[in-house]
This record gives structure tokens, sequence and C-alpha cells, in this order.
């Protein structure tokens, strides 16, 4: 399974082409993102775009700490068959546990305790990957390219566990 996985959007509506070209282009499993897309509006104009094309995608939004009207982005997700989590994600997906959440707080404490293959975090506009124990922890950095000098996202082989990072 094909993860694509990205955070930290803050309505930078001019990357929203370059995301949906890469989501076509990749066609992950499933699409994270972890935080802090802002408004309603970016999410609908980011999935509107390309929604005959993502049908078969299982996406997740993790809500971050400048996420606002909740209300709205329920109605938003609803229309896309997205799945809205306003703490954290922790599923099993193909036999791998995995955590997706949007500040690191107590992630290398939680990788540690080894109850995850995977632990996916952003906030920080940091791009990661490291190894503790078993548990691979990764941040994708910054989809919106503010406070970094790139715009940047993960992909996720969870077959091989492999993870790379990729520019928007």
């Amino acid at each position: 399974m094909k993860l694509m996985i990205f955070s930290d959007t803050h309505d930078r509506l001019s990357k929203i082409p370059s995301i949906q070209k890469e989501i076509i282009e990749k066609n992950p499993d499933m699409i994270m993102h972890l935080g802090d897309f802002v408004s309603p509006f970016f999410i609908n104009q980011l999935f509107d775009g390309i929604k005959n094309k993502i049908e078969k995608i299982n996406i997740i939004l993790i809500k971050g700490n400048n996420d606002g009207d909740l209300d709205l982005l329920g109605k938003v997700c609803d229309r896309f068959g997205i799945k809205l989590y306003t703490e954290y994600f922790s599923e099993k997906i193909d036999n791998k546990n995995i955590l997706a959440i949007h500040k690191p707080n107590f992630v290398e404490q939680l990788a540690k305790s080894q109850d995850y293959d995977f632990i996916f975090y952003g906030h920080t506009h940091k791009k990661l990957i490291k190894k503790i124990n078993n548990t691979i922890i990764a941040n994708p950095g910054t989809a919106s390219g503010y406070l970094s000098d790139e715009a940047t996202y993960l992909i996720v082989d969870l077959d091989n566990e492999k993870v790379d990072f990729y520019n928007f």
C-alpha cells in the first residue's frame, strides 16, 4: 500500500495545482494531511479539482493547531468521503500500526513504546525521517513551503517500509 503524506498547507492556494498534479501522478492508495490546512475552502478546492481522479483513494485529515470552522470542514469532508480526525489517527493498515498526529508531542516516547511501526507528524515545517527501535518516525515538512526553502511531502510504501521525500 502506498501512502502520500503532507502537512501544513496553510491555505497556500498557489500550491493546489502542484499538489493535484502529484496526487494524480503518484496515484496513492491513501492520502494523509497532517493538519494546518487552515480553512475548509482550501480542502474543498484541492479535492474538487481532482474528484474524478481520486474516487478510490482513502483520504484522511488530521486537525492542526491553525485549523478552524470544524462544522464547515465536516461538511466538506462528507462531500468527498474524507475522514476527519480532530486529535490523531491510530489504526492498523496492511498489518502496520500507524499513528498520525499534527504536533510532535511525545513522538519519541511513543516510538520507544514499540506500539507503532510508523509515526507521522507535521507542525514543525521541518522534514525528518528517523528510526527508534523498530518505529519509523517521519515528518513530511511543509506542503506550503512556508518557513522552509521547499514544499515537500512523503511517499510511504508500507510493503517494503520505504519512506521518500518529494517536492511539490
